[in-house]
């Protein structure tokens, strides 16, 4: 298995840009491909030969590349060679992990997409947790520290904060479509780095009294969720009654160490 560390500062910059996304990933795919990040094929033909993209695409990535600096033609006594230059920075960065196999652009694209996600769940994990210790700590020592932390982070204790990530949302943060944003978040699922949680909540809402107590609800917690009925039973498993419940935008729990900070 080969890994590559990618700071999050480019990874961010990137997903605001089309043809900067599409250079770094490029940039990636040699330094997956080459343990040195080079090349002895600098041309556009050598390059198209080597990767299989067309004429206009490889000759735009390799234009592009340069002119942003995430590529560099060197000359050496045998010729001249393609250099794809360092992406790991100071800050936090991304551990990119490449399975030993062929990897498409698009696929790596999905990748740098997903750091940016990767590190918007790690830092919502963060504040979620630290709300909740500022509101029920452990000790008075335990809340002194949740309360300072987050006035560094500039969090106001007393906002609510969004636990869940919604898929709209995600397609936000990655620069993305909601078709693509799905797809991402069932990636990095898949890829075990994060958990996915479910979140149900009951209403409180009785079939009996749903035009009474709906509304009440709807004003109270904004009415966000899928609805549906459930059935209340008693002891011996008959149905007394309907309870409506609300699913909510899913939960996303930070599960590796794939972020890491270098000085």
């Amino acid at each position: 298995m080969r890994q590559i560390y990618l700071s999050i500062d480019l990874a961010k910059r990137a997903i605001q840009d089309k043809y900067y996304l599409e250079a770094l990933a490029f940039n990636i795919l040699i330094k997956k491909e080459f343990v040195s990040s080079s090349l002895h094929c600098a041309t556009v033909r050598g390059c198209r030969e080597r990767f299989g993209f067309g004429m206009n695409k490889m000759s735009r990535i390799l234009r592009n590349g340069q002119a942003y600096g995430l590529l560099r033609v060197d000359t050496i006594p045998s010729g001249k060679i393609l250099v794809a230059t360092k992406i790991k920075g100071k800050g936090y960065n991304v551990r990119l992990d490449f399975e030993d196999r062929e990897y498409r652009l698009s696929e790596i694209i999905d990748m740098i997409r997903n750091s940016v996600l990767l590190n918007h769940i790690k830092i919502q994990n963060l504040v979620t947790d630290t709300l909740k210790s500022a509101e029920n700590p452990s000790s008075m020592k335990m809340q002194r520290w949740a309360k300072k932390k987050l006035k560094r982070m500039a969090v106001d204790p007393k906002k609510r904060m969004p636990d869940g990530l919604s898929n709209a949302r995600i397609a936000e943060i990655t620069n993305s479509n909601l078709y693509r944003a799905k797809i991402l978040i069932r990636k990095l699922v898949a890829s075990g780095k994060v958990i996915m949680e479910e979140v149900v909540k009951p209403t409180g809402i009785k079939h009996d009294y749903y035009y009474k107590d709906f509304e009440k609800w709807r004003k109270k917690t904004g009415g966000f969720g899928y609805l549906f009925w459930r059935k209340e039973k008693d002891e011996y498993g008959r149905t007394i009654g309907y309870e409506l419940y609300a699913r909510t935008s899913n939960r996303y729990i930070y599960n590796c160490d794939a972020i890491k900070k270098f000085i």
